[in-house]
């Protein structure tokens, strides 16, 4: 009899153990020690949660410069730069001849099934994306952290950072896609999501 109790402790402690494992958000984590200027950042999403998930990303352009800018771009993802006091450094962006692509599929293939980030429940993913202070894209533009509001004095961390910027960027992605990642049982996720904090080496 005892035997049977003791079985049943083991059983509940188990099933209570796993209960608490599960999450209802999706934790990101970068895994660099530290981070400079022109080096790979390492990115690891893990699912605690019941669910799979779609996020608003495509790793498969991480490495490719934002060479237009619009809000069609399916990119809801980005590496936070600040100091020691929580002071975000934001980007400064030169745009006086960017590249517009003449065909307009090309935003279109960026949004498929394919090319958006899905997580299943329990699952960990990783992936590399490119930290560069100023991306250029030709000599009339670029984009870039202000280093003028940067000050060696100071310590700056990087995170990543994953939102949604408006209520209409949760309408980016076609609903032929969302139908089609629904019906492979997965949902859209459209919370906010920050990593730790690593130091950057200036």
């Amino acid at each position: 009899m005892r035997k049977l109790i003791l079985i049943m402790v083991i059983i509940v402690m188990s099933c209570a153990g796993n209960k608490k494992k599960l999450s209802d958000n999706l934790e990101v984590k970068i895994t660099n020690k530290f981070i400079k200027d022109s080096s790979d950042i390492e990115v690891e999403v893990i699912n605690n949660t019941s669910k799979n998930y779609y996020l608003q990303f495509d790793t498969s352009k991480l490495y490719e410069p934002i060479t237009y800018f619009s809000s069609e771009y399916l990119h809801n993802i980005d590496l936070k730069l600040q100091d020691s006091n929580y002071n975000r450094i934001v980007y400064e962006i030169v745009d006086y001849q960017c590249y517009y692509p003449e065909n307009i599929d090309v935003i279109k293939i960026s949004k498929s099934v394919k090319n958006v980030f899905k997580i299943k429940s329990g699952e960990s993913k990783k992936f590399k994306m490119p930290f560069l202070m100023k991306t250029k894209v030709n000599d009339y533009c670029w984009y870039g952290y202000q280093r003028k509001f940067m000050s060696k004095k100071n310590k700056y961390f990087v995170s990543f950072e994953y939102r949604m910027y408006s209520e209409t960027d949760k309408d980016i992605i076609p609903l032929s896609t969302k139908d089609s990642l629904k019906q492979m049982g997965y949902e859209f996720y459209d919370k906010e999501i920050n990593s730790n904090k690593v130091p950057l080496e200036l």
